[in-house]
């Protein structure tokens, strides 16, 4: 006689499946209780499913979604959607076996928007469709809102890249409740996304409820709420905080925003991610922030000024570098490295200078402690290559740019075989041209990496900034072989059509790469 696992063991075991949801669905079923128990880890992020690629089951999880929740709106709200010409349907089955509200930790008005917009059937007419969103998303939040009783995450703000005429109207429109600081759901919350043209009475309601936020991430907007400032600073253990400028001219103005992250929470500040084209007005004060253990910026054009502020700085928390510019300077980052980089352990260099200098040296003699390193190396850099291999015994991963004026693959791949680390194990390769690797030197790759003592398999990703490149995989022969290797289990392979590092995106899964985060 098999015997039924206490639902307490089953639910642990459950939370170890968390990510991998294909399998979560299949224990829905089992029986009742294996579904009790999964269904609570599938709906306390719903919107998960934001990574798939494939449109068409997108959209199948979304209308789902949709008309699951439509289910446990009263008929006297959906009467009055359809008095509005929104065409809720009729759906006769029972009441839902569970109360899925309930389960969500985190909502995100984005997405709710997003699949109440692209469900095009539930409304009768074009007219007024942006009114006829907002109702809608108004009763959907309203259920969320009754129903759940811990909200960890919040996304509150509306921004989609197919819709930007809309971004504006929607963030100012975005539905809210006069009886908000009585939703006692969010006074655990840890987590908030928003945007800075928000309306001020949103921020000053949470202010009065949320004092544990951990991360604050900001899409930045040229109109700035008062609110946004005060809830920053009433936080009382504020540990991440990110800002991002996507509008046209990407400037950003600091000033009004980081005057209360300095006066508040310079001690407690681990994590500052900064990304736009150029900043104005006064510097963000990344120097005062002497905790960090990661910092994260990204501008389209020069900014020296940046490092020139920061770069003579002892963080000595510091492990994660991410640093993008149009063109960079090298000696004050060489200086910065010098005093910080034996605790880096990740290490992201990106910016557009194709002669040589002393940068990738001096990462193999300050940083010796990289787990995961992108640098641009241009052909003549092999041997630097050879030495960075060497002098970075724990480095694990790397991602690395290939012909034109890099390296060429043949040379890569050989000094990957031979110099990589005993822990060496993922290749991220981006074919900045057509590839020109031959078949044989691709096998003995291949042969070279499974004679490796002791053996790791690889995992290859490939990469490619425009859809006119071929890549490596790209010839047929070049991916039998790769599938071959696959098969032996020597390699693990994964395939991307385009590049967008996902260091430029925002802290937030639907700009995230679609399947994989390099870093």
């Amino acid at each position: 006689m098999i015997r039924q696992l206490p639902s307490d063991c089953l639910e642990e075991i459950f939370e170890y499946l968390e990510q991998d949801r294909i399998t979560l669905h299949s224990c829905l079923l089992v029986n009742r209780l294996w579904c009790e128990s999964s269904v609570r880890i599938l709906w306390r992020n719903i919107w998960d499913y934001t990574n798939i690629t494939n449109t068409k089951l997108k959209q199948r999880i979304s209308n789902k979604i949709l008309n699951t929740l439509i289910k446990f709106l009263s008929n006297e709200t959906k009467e009055n959607l359809r008095k509005n010409e929104i065409l809720i349907p009729i759906i006769r089955t029972k009441t839902p076996i569970f109360n899925y509200p309930s389960f969500c930790k985190v909502i995100s008005i984005r997405e709710i928007l997003h699949i109440i917009v692209c469900n095009n059937k539930f409304y009768k007419t074009k007219k007024n469709l942006k009114e006829k969103y907002n109702l809608l998303t108004k009763e959907i939040i309203k259920i969320f809102m009754k129903e759940i009783t811990t909200l960890n995450n919040l996304t509150y703000y509306w921004e989609e890249k197919d819709y930007w005429d809309w971004n504006n109207y929607y963030n100012k429109n975005i539905p809210t409740f006069k009886t908000f600081s009585e939703i006692k759901s969010l006074k655990d919350l840890s987590e908030l996304r928003c945007s800075t043209n928000i309306p001020s009475e949103f921020f000053y309601q949470l202010s009065n409820i949320c004092y544990n936020i951990k991360l604050i991430s900001i899409d930045f907007s040229i109109e700035i709420s008062e609110g946004l400032k005060e809830l920053i600073h009433v936080q009382q253990n504020l540990k991440y905080f990110y800002i991002t400028s996507r509008n046209s001219s990407g400037y950003i103005n600091y000033e009004n925003i980081t005057n209360s992250l300095t006066t508040k929470h310079m001690n407690n500040l681990i994590k500052l991610k900064i990304c736009g084209k150029k900043n104005e007005g006064s510097l963000p004060p990344i120097n005062r922030f002497l905790n960090l253990k990661e910092i994260n910026l990204l501008f389209f054009k020069d900014d020296e000024k940046l490092l020139k502020k920061f770069h003579q700085v002892n963080y000595f928390q510091l492990q994660i570098l991410k640093l993008s510019f149009k063109s960079l300077q090298v000696e004050l980052l060489i200086k910065f490295l010098e005093k910080n980089g034996k605790n880096l352990i990740q290490l992201y260099i990106s910016y557009h200078d194709n002669t040589y200098d002393p940068l990738n040296l001096s990462i193999a003699k300050y940083c010796p402690n990289l787990k995961s390193l992108h640098s641009p190396f241009i052909k003549d850099e092999i041997e630097t290559l050879k030495i960075i291999f060497i002098n970075c015994q724990k480095l694990e991963s790397i991602n690395i740019l290939c012909g034109s004026l890099y390296l060429k693959e043949n040379d890569l791949l050989n000094i990957v075989s031979k110099y990589s680390p005993k822990n060496f194990h993922e290749l991220k390769l981006r074919n900045c041209l057509d590839s020109k690797i031959l078949l044989i030197d691709l096998e003995s790759f291949f042969i070279n990496w499974m004679n490796r003592v002791p053996r790791k398999s690889l995992l290859l990703i490939i990469t490619k900034g425009h859809h006119n490149i071929n890549s490596l995989e790209d010839k047929k022969e070049n991916f039998e072989l790769i599938e071959k290797y696959q098969k032996l289990g020597i390699i693990k392979f994964k395939k991307f059509n385009d590049e967008f590092d996902e260091f430029i995106y925002y802290d937030n899964n639907y700009y995230y790469r679609k399947e994989v985060i390099f870093f």
